[in-house]
C-alpha cells in the first residue's frame, strides 16, 4: 500500500525549523499535549505523563504510520513551540488532513501561518495530494481564521466522536 507520508524531510524558514520529533522532545511534547488551552478544541485525551508523551513520539516516528508530524522549533529560542502534521491520508481520493497545535505563549506571532504554508506546499506540490482538509471546532475562531488566511474554504459541519467540527478544504489553486 502506498504511503506518501513516510518522509524524513526537514523544513526551514528564516525563523523556524520543522523537524521530526525525537525522544529527547518528550518534556516539551508533554507541555504541549497536556496544556488545557491547546487541548480545548481538540478531540483527544489530555497527555497525563511524560510516558504518554514518549508513547506519542514513538507512534509518530514509526515508519509506515500514516502520520507525518513535525516539531515546530523557534530558531531564536531553540525550543519546540508547537507541532504540525499530515494525517489520515485517503489515497483513493488523493487527500489528507492537516493538524496543528501551538503553545499559547507563541500564538499570534505568525508561527503557525509560516509553518502551515511550508507544510501545505510540501503536501500539495511534493507529495502530490489534490486537496488538504482540516477539521476545526467551530468555537476555535483563531484556527478557523488561520485556515481561511491560508486559502481553506469551509465545506460543511461534521460530527466526529460526538463533537462538532467545521470541515475546511484547500487545493493547490487555493493556497495563499
Amino acid at each position: 500500500m502506498e504511503n506518501r507520508l513516510d518522509s524524513t524531510q526537514i523544513f526551514e524558514s528564516e525563523r523556524l525549523l520543522l523537524r521530526p520529533l525525537t525522544l529527547s522532545d518528550a518534556d516539551l511534547v508533554f507541555d504541549l499535549r497536556s496544556n488545557d488551552e491547546v487541548n480545548k478544541y481538540i478531540d483527544r485525551v489530555k497527555c497525563a505523563s511524560k510516558e504518554q508523551a514518549i508513547e506519542f513520539i514513538e507512534k509518530v516516528i514509526t515508519p509506515g504510520n500514516d502520520v507525518l508530524y513535525r516539531a515546530i522549533i523557534s530558531k531564536k529560542l531553540k525550543k519546540l513551540v508547537g507541532g504540525i502534521c499530515l494525517l489520515r491520508p485517503e489515497y483513493g481520493n488523493n487527500l489528507c488532513e492537516i493538524g496543528y497545535e501551538l503553545l499559547p505563549e507563541y500564538q499570534g506571532q505568525g508561527i503557525m501561518q509560516e509553518s502551515a504554508k511550508i507544510f501545505l506546499n510540501f503536501a500539495l506540490n511534493k507529495l502530490k495530494f489534490d486537496s488538504i482538509v482540516a477539521y476545526i471546532n467551530p468555537m476555535n475562531i483563531r484556527s478557523a481564521t488561520l485556515a481561511m488566511k491560508l486559502g481553506f474554504k469551509k465545506i460543511k459541519n461534521v460530527q466526529i466522536k460526538e463533537m462538532n467540527f467545521d470541515q475546511y478544504s484547500c487545493q493547490n489553486k487555493d493556497v495563499k
